[in-house]
């Protein structure tokens, strides 16, 4: 197969319908021998409408068809060259049902010899790509991309992406390749063929870089050796500022200095820098600097692990990179859970299933295997049913494999520096002590190591597993089992699943209804079950798998009894009892504050740390020991962001008439220069009433309107905001981490809401330790996606007038300049539209 003609097609059309929307322009670009050969493109006339969200995506206009021929005129022309091709497109089943249909009008009956997904063969071979969406897919791998969404030069890309697929599989050893194509034959058979050609082409070779762990091949992790690079503070700091062409800021190496003298002298410090000023590679520089100078190891802990692999994977890459250092001794570590266990995936491999998310998965991680540096499970990102397949079989074996684990902390000992999460830095000082730490945004540290020393439980989680157990199909646990021993128990014991699920129902009910003595109840009948369950297997044949996945959910269902019985559990409430989540809570204060008193130097961060003018609530969680205190400010840090707070608005307590005063600001925008701008609500309830009430209207049929849902990432949704000229994008707060909001110098957001409830009398000290400092930060933080350079102008639209009428205001607006500030009603926001 690898030595076919391909072509690779991309179709631009007026919309999804296979059936009444038409092809505005087809690009074919030949593939032949490993190179490309030959293109074709055309625009095709067969519309008089374009919609407005197609022409904003495409670039396409009816000016640019009117002239050009009709599809029937260009049909035979195109099967012609095609006929007798590999059709490979990205995302085949839309390109190809589309242009079947259209050949299918004028007599053409084609189906393609063979046919290829780059999508699918791109989730396969790059595992660790965060989107397969064709823009940032290739930009991600170097591939040259024009115009996207124009039809010639997306399929120039995917032919490039194409070639680029095969140059990977080559790589692969060949006794994975075989592994992939036994899989593969059930899922794909032009796939399976594929690998059958790949595997014809490959040899047997020696592979320095890889071990054998039973079936399977996986990349060597080597351990650094300890180098020394007699780094300057200045020097290192001046390098990055011209690899990165920014420019120097006196604070910023000021904070570097901070952190320096903390950690050289053993002080504790506590800093508040403003967002914005590269708290980041300031905490990089100060460690590296101070652990090559003495040697000690410096433990770096920052919020999320989302922003864990972006201080490793980006901060610190740029910074060795502007320096010409091509390895330093940096690791990162995350809790155990977080690395595969490669007991689970033999497990996984030997199950014979031809469910496509169960085949998808074993192929990726056979291919990641090989690939990865670590072992880091968040690299593939598995969601959904991949997660839960995975889960199942982490649950059959009675052992584990720890090898990623392993070797991630034997390198992170022998580090210099060692990164890790805030979820996991209890658990890392007990398995690396150190006597020197540096916490980013600090203000979130006592949430997270809270929430790390809980466990969740979750409806669909413990549903799902029970139901992988029973007769229904042939991978099901129970039906292996049954295969070697008496089958007359199987649907006795098939009955005891059924009764345990019909529990979880219960179970659940009772708990979002505030009745725990039922569900305590109701969880016992089920250990109970479960216990005659198990008890009925010792003595059989080939239990070993059903009894340690029998015992895993039991210990489930004995931690949840156990909180209910200690009242030591929370329940998140939902309308719908599926959603409604336990948590269980351990008692683990006193362990935290004991670590936090045995570590020398303590380094807090954060771009909002003080409350009410002090930092007192730190000594509550980290210690009584006092910390220095510092405050970073910019004077001028949002002197080019305005803020409008409308004094004509309905209270929000008021759903509808807060929503059609926000929906008539949105109106009004449109109505001036500006087309684009991000909605921010504080929930996606809110956020679906409002589209719901704009879609009602036609107020909004001439721009695109984008809506984030939980099942699509900030990324993927940042994708589309940034590709176009005029939209609106509605999203909530969580949307603004770690995005950067480009193609305009002029950014527009709406904040319907400060983020947090208002607060009542009982927990007025939550509020000022907890809530405030939190809902600060995501303030900032959005303020950070309006002014990201010295060039950036930006204005921010609050619905909330708690701004300017509680006590905490300052907290909010001390980096504001009055001149700024705008508390008006609709009609000044016209002219105050009109400024930028």
């Amino acid at each position: 197969m690898l030595n076919q003609r391909y072509a690779v097609i991309d179709l631009e059309t007026s919309g999804n319908n296979f059936n009444t929307d038409k092809i505005l322009e087809i690009g074919v670009v030949f593939v032949e021998n490993g190179q490309i050969v030959d293109e074709y493109s055309t625009f095709f006339c067969d519309t008089d409408y374009i919609t407005p969200f197609i022409s904003e995506l495409t670039n396409i206009t009816v000016d640019m068809i009117k002239n050009a021929p009709t599809f029937k005129s260009k049909a035979h022309e195109i099967y012609e060259l095609i006929k007798d091709c590999t059709f490979v497109a990205h995302n085949v089943s839309f390109d190809l049902t589309f242009l079947q249909n259209a050949f299918k009008a004028y007599g053409i009956d084609y189906t393609p010899l063979q046919k290829l997904d780059t999508v699918t063969l791109s989730k396969i071979m790059y595992p660790m790509e965060r989107t397969y969406q064709l823009a940032p897919l290739t930009e991600s791998l170097g591939i040259e991309l024009k115009s996207a969404h124009r039809a010639l030069d997306d399929a120039k890309a995917t032919a490039h992406l194409l070639l680029s697929i095969f140059k990977e599989l080559s790589g692969i050893n060949r006794h994975t390749q075989i592994l992939m194509f036994k899989i593969a034959k059930s899922l794909d058979s032009d796939v399976a063929s594929l690998l059958f050609s790949s595997i014809s082409n490959t040899k047997d070779k020696e592979t320095h870089d890889l071990i054998r762990i039973d079936d399977i091949y996986v990349r060597k992790i080597d351990v650094h050796k300890e180098s020394t690079y007699n780094f300057k503070i200045e020097t290192l700091y001046e390098k990055f500022l011209k690899y990165k062409n920014f420019n120097h800021r006196d604070e910023q190496l000021e904070l570097i200095y901070i952190i320096y003298d903390a950690l050289k002298n053993n002080k504790k410090a506590a800093i508040e820098a403003y967002t914005g000023l590269g708290k980041s590679e300031a905490m990089l520089i100060a460690s590296i600097v101070y652990s090559d100078e003495t040697g000690n190891q410096v433990l770096i802990s920052t919020s999320k692990r989302l922003l864990q692999n972006q201080l490793f994977f980006n901060s610190v890459y740029d910074l060795l990179k502007s320096s010409n250092i091509e390895h330093y001794n940096i690791s990162m570590l995350k809790g155990k859970n977080n690395y595969v266990d490669l007991e689970a995936v033999n497990t996984l491999m030997k199950l014979e299933n031809d469910n496509h998310e169960i085949m998808m998965l074993k192929l990726k991680l056979l291919v990641w295997l090989q690939q990865t540096m670590s072992g880091d499970l968040s690299e593939i990102d598995l969601k959904g049913p991949e997660r839960m397949y995975y889960m199942s079989a982490l649950n059959q074996n009675s052992q584990s494999n720890d090898y990623f684990y392993k070797e991630s902390l034997n390198r992170a000992k022998h580090s210099n520096i060692i990164i890790t999460n805030h979820y996991y830095l209890f658990n890392c000082l007990e398995e690396i002590p150190t006597n020197h730490i540096v916490v980013d945004e600090a203000h979130q540290l006592k949430g997270a190591l809270e929430t790390s020393l809980e466990e969740t439980f979750k409806y669909p989680d413990l549903k799902f597993l029970m139901s992988q157990i029973g007769l229904d199909k042939k991978d099901q646990l129970l039906t292996d089992y049954l295969k070697h021993n008496n089958s007359q128990n199987g649907h006795y014991f098939e009955a005891i699943i059924s009764e345990i699920s019909e529990h979880i129902d219960v179970i659940f009910q009772s708990l979002n209804k505030n009745e725990f003595k039922r569900a305590i109840k109701y969880l016992n009948f089920s250990i109970e079950k479960l216990n005659i369950f198990i008890n009925m297997l010792f003595g059989t044949n080939e239990f070993q798998n059903l009894f340690n996945y029998l015992h895993n959910y039991k210990i489930r269902l004995s931690k949840m009894l156990n909180a209910l019985n200690k009242d030591q559990f929370e329940v998140k409430k939902a309308k719908n009892y599926t959603k409604t989540i336990l948590t269980v809570q351990k008692d683990s204060k006193e362990a935290l504050y004991n670590k936090a008193q045995q570590i020398l130097s303590q380094v807090l961060i954060s771009g909002t740390l003080e409350v009410k003018g002090e930092f007192k609530h730190l000594e509550k969680w980290f210690g009584e020991s006092p910390f220095d205190q510092y405050i970073i400010r910019s004077e001028s840090l949002f002197k080019d962001v305005e803020l409008f707070i409308p004094n004509d608005i309905s209270d929000f307590k008021k759903t509808d008439d807060f929503m059609l005063d926000l929906i008539d600001y949105m109106t009004i925008l449109l109505e001036s220069k500006h087309q684009k701008a991000v909605i921010l609500f504080t929930s996606y309830e809110q956020l679906n009433e409002t589209y719901e009430m704009m879609m009602d209207t036609d107020l909004f049929n001439t721009i695109p309107v984008l809506k984030q849902t939980p099942k699509i990432t900030p990324d993927k949704l940042l994708i589309q905001y940034n590709q176009l000229s005029r939209c609106l994008l509605l999203a909530t707060s969580s949307f603004t981490e770690g995005v950067n909001i480009e193609n305009t110098d002029e950014k527009i957001i709406f904040l319907t809401k400060l983020p947090f409830p208002v607060p009542n009398k009982d927990n007025f000290k939550q509020f000022y330790s907890k809530e405030l400092p939190e809902a600060v930060f995501i303030f900032r933080q959005i303020l950070g996606r309006l002014k990201r350079s010295d060039t950036d102008k930006g204005k921010l639209i609050l619905f909330d007038e708690r701004l300017l009428t509680k006590n905490y205001s300052n907290a909010f607006l001390k980096y504001f300049e009055k001149d700024n500030i705008t508390h008006q009603d609709r009609y000044t926001f016209i002219d105050w539209l009109s400024d930028l």
